[in-house]
């Protein structure tokens, strides 16, 4: 065999071992890229075993201010206490109003006492119909004027609107506040809400009175809850709906503020 034949015969192996080896490498890529899922069915996996964060919420918090610009005299509860209804949270210094509708009630009884001389001058022909209508008006002035009052020294003393906790104390004993400045932050008792924003693709499949399970991260347990309210408006920029449920029950241990996970497999499960 001459040297140009031996030539062409390894030049023509090599290119033989090539194309097989880009065949096989061919194949390859197409097998692995069948077998790859889809962008959307990898969205749909991952959607059906995802677990969405919730939030746990009081079924009502509020800050109370202050209705009037007074010095503290009484305060009866700090950060964590719990309070029945109607329980007398703090109190003002209200010397100032007392007085002040003490005033009021004697100046009061004169113009009464005045209205009522007025009436019967007029039944003598000695006093004006004007005359009894300015004693009149003083007498309605100094009723409002009184009630005024009135209000001024309920203001004095704030009280619980509902059973709870104290939450945030703003305020100390002997301290001065403005009118409208905040006291106390209160978050009531009972079963917690809990907040979680769900897939809007969920929506379908989701309605009021839906039961699911709630794993709380400081606690570790799992929780039963349902569904009580559906948001009427999705999202645009997460394509998440928000969704409020609450406990089954009363758990103890459980606190506002804690988070946690619900599955969405776990919705409706036993």
């Amino acid at each position: 065999m001459t040297h140009r034949s031996c030539c062409f015969l390894i030049v023509l192996v090599g290119l033989t071992a090539q194309l097989a080896q880009a065949q096989f490498a061919g194949k390859t890529a197409l097998q692995t890229l069948h077998n790859y899922p889809s962008t959307s069915q990898t969205r749909q996996t991952d959607y059906r075993h995802a677990a969405i964060r919730v939030l746990l919420a009081p079924e009502k918090e509020t800050v109370l201010s202050s209705s009037v610009a007074a010095k503290i005299n009484q305060l009866n509860v700090s950060l964590g206490s719990s309070f029945d209804k109607d329980k007398l949270l703090l109190k003002f210094s209200c010397e100032e109003p007392i007085a002040r509708n003490n005033m009021v009630q004697a100046e009061l009884a004169g113009a009464l006492e005045s209205h009522e001389g007025k009436v019967k001058m007029q039944g003598l022909k000695q006093a004006s119909s004007i005359e009894v209508a300015l004693a009149a008006s003083e007498v309605a002035r100094l009723r409002a004027q009184l009630a005024l009052s009135a209000v001024q020294i309920k203001n004095c003393e704030v009280k619980s609107p509902w059973r709870g906790r104290v939450s945030k104390v703003f305020v100390s004993n002997h301290m001065s506040v403005a009118a409208g400045e905040p006291l106390l932050e209160l978050v009531k008792d009972g079963r917690l809400k809990i907040r979680l924003n769900v897939p809007s693709k969920k929506i379908n499949s989701l309605q009021v009175g839906d039961l699911f399970n709630v794993t709380i991260d400081e606690t570790g347990k799992r929780y039963r809850a349902r569904i009580v309210a559906i948001n009427s408006r999705i999202d645009s920029v997460s394509q998440t709906i928000e969704i409020e449920g609450r406990m089954i029950e009363d758990y103890p241990g459980l606190l506002a503020g804690m988070s946690g996970t619900a599955m969405l497999a776990d919705l409706n499960a036993e």
